[in-house]
Order: structure tokens, then C-alpha cells, then sequence
């Protein structure tokens, strides 16, 4: 677990996370729409109300890139309410699963798998597994049962062209848990999903109008007028051409840090930016 999930509780995560990227800038431009923007880059990450969209936005992409099999074994993996409490289950799964996985013990290739740990009403973890091939109720009852002592699991068997959907259910689910639960996650739960390599196809990136200018970041929030109100669902903001000039000007000339890999590139995006039609 990170050192800042240790120091911190999940408010006081979210006031820092937002003190660091409401101050940064990022100008970027559209060669084929001949458009300025400066956008605000909220972090990806499930931490922030306002990011978590972004985070599973990314998750659910990755779902459309699932490695099509003939069978998949759908698992529900369950603690018992008599055994651990919601704390001790949550402590503990990460390693369960990591040993669950062992006791599997598949002598040849192994099956390529997907998970996602969700909390009850009563915040006892569970968790939903996906393996991309026939694997018999008995040998996942028997693992979990060793690792944890537990016996209430489910498992379904279905054909291609489930797994997708099954993912998406479970990672929308998630995303909409209350902050309670969030806080619960942030201080208890290691992370909150894991696949292995060979699950999901590699995403390709596709090929972009965008050109990245530069970076800023001032001490004293002034980027955050242009910004102004701020609004957790507005992150960027587009500049008709007198606009862009005193853009211009701000970024190069007032008391900010500039990033733009080092400083002769800075002087090369300097010059290729008052060339721009604006």
C-alpha cells in the first residue's frame, strides 16, 4: 500500500490531490480545428469524485479489449461473516487471492484471469473473478477454502461474448460506491482490481490533432482564473485569438514554471506557438 494511504485519511488525500493539480496548466493545441485550449489535468485515480469517471472510463476501454475464449468461469468469492470481520477480510485479500491463485495449481498454462473487489452494504469484501476458460467448481472451491476457510462462493459457466458485460456490471458498481465505502477502501484495501497480463489485448493509441505547448504551475493559483468559477466538471477551457495572445503572454512571461522537457525545446515551442494563426 502507498505511504500517503498510511500518513493520510481519504479527505485529507482529496484536499491535497486538489491543492497540487488546481494550481497546474497544461496548453495544448488542435492543428486541424486551428483552436487553442488550456486544459486543468485531473488526475486518474480513484481517490477524487471528480477523477474516479476518468479512472473507470479507462478500465471500461480496456474491457472492449478482452482476449475472446470459447468458456469462461465467472466466480464470486466470499469471507465468512463468522469468521473475519469486514476489516480483517479486507486486510487480508490481496494475499488470499495471491494464494488462492497458487493452490490452483495448474500444472501447465494457466488460465488468464480479471478481478474486482466490491464491499457489501456491511463493507465485507468480495470478490468478482473471471477466468478465460472451463475451470471446475471443485478445484475454486477448494483453493478458496484453503486459503480462507471459507465456503460460500458461486460460480457460473458461461460461453463467449459474457465477459465484457460481466466486467462492466461490476466496475460501474464500484464506481458508485458512497464515500464511506471509498474511505473504507483507501485505508483497508490494498488496490481495488488486478488482471493478469494475457487478459486484454494491447490498447492502441489512436492518432491525435493535439499538440502539446507547454506546462504551468503558479504557487499562487492565478492559473485558476481562467478557470474561474470553478466547477468540478469544467476542466478546460477554449481562447478566440485575442485571448490567446494574453494566454501567451502569461505563460511565457509571468511568474510560472515552465515544462516543456528542457530549456532549448522551451525556446522552440516559444517560436512555433507565435507562429500559430491567432
Amino acid at each position: 500500500m502507498h505511504e500517503n494511504r498510511k500518513i493520510y485519511t481519504l479527505p485529507s488525500y482529496q484536499e491535497k490531490l486538489r491543492k497540487s493539480y488546481l494550481k497546474l496548466g497544461i496548453l495544448i493545441y488542435n492543428k486541424s480545428l486551428k483552436k487553442s485550449i488550456i486544459i486543468r489535468p485531473i488526475p486518474t485515480n480513484v481517490w477524487l469524485p471528480e477523477s474516479r469517471e476518468k479512472y473507470f472510463k479507462k478500465l471500461e476501454d480496456r474491457t472492449k479489449n478482452i482476449i475472446q475464449s470459447k468458456h469462461y468461469t465467472f466466480c464470486t468469492l466470499t469471507y465468512s461473516n463468522k469468521k473475519y470481520t469486514p476489516g480483517e477480510a479486507a486486510k487480508r485479500v490481496k494475499h488470499d487471492i495471491d494464494l488462492f491463485f497458487k493452490r490452483l495449481n495448474y500444472r501447465k498454462s494457466k488460465p488468464a484471469y480479471f478481478y474486482m473487489i466490491e464491499l457489501t452494504d456491511n463493507f465485507m469484501v468480495h470478490v468478482h473473478l473471471i477466468f478465460d476458460r472451463y475451470v471446475h467448481k471443485s478445484k475454486v472451491f477448494m483453493s478458496w477454502f484453503k486459503v480462507t476457510g471459507s465456503i460460500s462462493i458461486r460460480i457460473k459457466h458461461k460461453k463467449k461474448g459474457s465477459a465484457m458485460q460481466y466486467c462492466l456490471k461490476y466496475l460501474r458498481k464500484t464506481q458508485k460506491q458512497d464515500q464511506k465505502k471509498w474511505e473504507f477502501i483507501f485505508k483497508n484495501i490494498d488496490r481495488i482490481w488486478s488482471s493478469s497480463r494475457d487478459f486484454f489485448t494491447k490498447i492502441e493509441n489512436p492518432d491525435t490533432n493535439w499538440l502539446f505547448l507547454c506546462m504551468a504551475w503558479n504557487k499562487n493559483n492565478s492559473i485558476d482564473r481562467f478557470f474561474s468559477p470553478y466547477d468540478m466538471d469544467f476542466v478546460g477551457q477554449e481562447f478566440n485569438p485575442e485571448e490567446s495572445i494574453e494566454l501567451v503572454d502569461f505563460f511565457f512571461w509571468e511568474e510560472c514554471v515552465i515544462s516543456t522537457g528542457n530549456q532549448d525545446h522551451f525556446y522552440e515551442v516559444k517560436a512555433e506557438f507565435e507562429k500559430l494563426p491567432f
